[in-house]
């Protein structure tokens, strides 16, 4: 992480700031993404873990860490078609596996 290379410099100043920019998503599950919903959930973790150091530290306020949360954002992510549309394709092959199961 990139925080490791600035923060000493951080600390030696005596002040900063760091903003990651996290997900909704890493607070709420959401269904065939959970390598990003993962991933967006542990950066959260260590921005908060991370300050609490700077408390300990005597540090905060001077460093602050900040994990940004935006939410949904319309895109081609994960393969060109969206959440939605896998969700309805994967729920028509669970139809027809189960019809076809039944015969």
């Amino acid at each position: 992480m990139l925080i490791h290379a600035v923060l000493p410099k951080m600390r030696d100043r005596g002040h900063g700031c760091i903003i990651n920019i996290a997900s909704r998503s890493g607070t709420v599950d959401v269904p065939m993404t959970l390598g990003y919903v993962s991933s967006k959930a542990a950066l959260m973790r260590a921005t908060h873990t991370l300050q609490k150091e700077m408390e300990l530290d005597g540090l905060d306020p001077a460093i602050h860490m900040y994990a940004l949360h935006p939410g949904g954002v319309r895109s081609n992510m994960g393969g060109g078609k969206g959440l939605m549309s896998k969700l309805k394709d994967l729920n028509k092959a669970n139809t027809m596996k189960s019809a076809l199961q039944r015969t």
